[in-house]
């Protein structure tokens, strides 16, 4: 660890209290707070200028409480690392502003000495966490324990066992290093391609992907640069001696003051696309996340997430309220599951002359052949082969022209025919057609008074009714 306070990876707070901590009282926006304290630190390194500030003014159990709170923070930043340089950066950046910010408190009794004893030994604990964590991801091993170790287990066996024990072959396997002019990775500088963030991510990634240690690095760092960033790395190429010094140079040069405003109007803009898969929506907003100098919290991230995703997503995951974005990305990829099946489903097959199981295939049911849009028997009109056809509606009578109703009829071509109704006697109608009070007679001869069934006259004869023995 390098104990180094970077300047771009300081919170507000933290920058107005090491300004504080200088002299300079001052309120700026993050960005000419961070290029102030830059210059500070400059200076102090060249011992121009020495930090013989008293300190703050800040109550010391104020300070106490804000301290434990940001140790909180770094534990939480160490519980999450991954091995991106970026987190680590970060968190050492945060440890040397908590431990220079610790040792300048003045503790009052001895409750507070304890209290800021326990946090230096919290911040050194931390540290010693970290360097674990870093050797871990980059593959670094502490061999003198292990050869120690191995001398001991000869010695012994020389002892208790006189044979001699087979030779152990160990197999290395040397990775034959990718040269940094072939990764594909440039920066400019011009705005035409990679911002500084992303170029420096993927070097990082790179670099550990290749086991390409940091002064192997800066020793190739002319053939990653292009443009206007080459001419400048030859102007400063002299000052710099490491990797991490130039990258620090590199932000000061080409970072906007203003960029993490930026950024996050950017990341708060963000939505997902209406045919963009939701895992490749959460990665990318992820990345974002991770190159904020000052880091979200999770409840901050879950609400930006949530905003952004398609209403389609949004109705299916929010329902159950997810607290955390492992738990948002979990029930996202169960709908996207879903959606992914509804769009590939198909009907199942005919069945086929060739089906090896026609019982076992899927047979569609019998419907009516009749189109929907045919009507039924009740719907149709009346025709001459239908013995009860619907009566026509009269039309209403016109008002104000003396105009009577008309009287209900059937089609014209049943008017002023020759047959006679056994109802009323008129020609013009038959029997079924009439206007007038039925009355009790035989469909069959028209005598009245009896039914069909009683007419002495009919019983036991053929007759086809009115429609021919009404005819005069």
């Amino acid at each position: 660890m390098s104990g180094k306070l970077e300047v771009n990876r300081l919170t507000r707070e933290e920058l107005e209290y090491e300004l504080e901590f200088r002299g300079v009282t001052e309120r700026k926006s993050v960005g000419g707070m961070r290029a102030m304290l830059r210059q500070f630190i400059k200076l102090e390194a060249q011992g121009k200028v020495m930090v013989t500030s008293p300190g703050t003014d800040q109550d010391p159990a104020t300070e106490l409480d804000v301290c434990k709170n940001k140790m909180e923070e770094l534990n939480k930043l160490l519980d999450a690392y991954s091995g991106e340089k970026s987190q680590e950066r970060k968190i050492d950046t945060g440890l040397t502003h908590l431990l220079n910010r610790v040792e300048r408190i003045a503790p009052r009794d001895l409750e507070m000495g304890q209290v800021r004893s326990a946090l230096l030994s919290g911040i050194l604990k931390c540290w010693t966490d970290l360097e674990s964590k870093v050797k871990g991801q980059t593959g670094e091993v502490d061999t003198s324990s292990s050869q120690a170790e191995e001398q001991d287990e000869g010695a012994v066996s020389k002892v208790r066992e006189p044979t001699p024990e087979p030779t152990r072959v160990r197999t290395v396997i040397r990775q034959t290093q990718v040269p940094v002019r072939d990764w594909g990775v440039t920066f400019s500088g011009d705005g035409q391609g990679p911002s500084l963030p992303s170029f420096l991510d993927d070097v990082d990634h790179y670099r550990r992907a290749r086991h390409v240690s940091e002064r192997d690095l800066f020793l190739q760092a002319c053939d990653l640069l292009r443009g206007p960033a080459a001419i400048w790395y030859r102007s400063i190429r002299r000052e710099v001696t490491s990797w991490e010094d130039l990258e620090d140079r590199l932000r000061q040069e080409f970072e906007d003051e203003d960029y993490e405003d930026r950024l996050m109007a950017e990341i708060m803009s963000r939505t997902q696309g209406p045919d963009e898969q939701f895992g490749t929506y959460v990665a990318i907003m992820k990345t974002y996340f991770s190159r904020l100098p000052s880091p979200l919290s999770e409840m901050k991230k879950l609400h930006i997430l949530k905003r952004g995703v398609t209403p389609y997503f949004y109705d299916r995951i929010c329902v159950f309220d997810p607290i955390s974005v492992d738990e948002f990305l979990e029930r996202g990829r169960r709908v996207q599951r879903q959606r992914d099946h509804m769009s590939t489903y198909q009907s199942p097959p005919p069945v086929r002359k060739d089906t090896l199981e026609p019982d076992l295939a899927y047979r569609t049911r019998r419907r009516d052949s009749r189109p929907e849009h045919v009507a039924t028997t009740q719907e149709l009109p009346a025709t001459r082969g239908n013995p009860n056809p619907p009566m026509k509606k009269p039309d209403p009578p016109l008002k104000g022209l003396g105009v009577p109703p008309q009287t209900p009829s059937r089609v014209d071509d049943a008017k002023n025919s020759k047959f006679t109704c056994w109802h009323c006697h008129q020609a013009g109608h038959r029997f079924h057609e009439c206007a007038e009070l039925h009355l009790t007679f035989c469909t069959r001869c028209g005598k009245q008074g009896v039914s069909g069934g009683r007419c002495d006259k009919c019983r036991g004869k053929r007759w086809s009714g009115n429609g021919e023995a009404g005819r005069r």
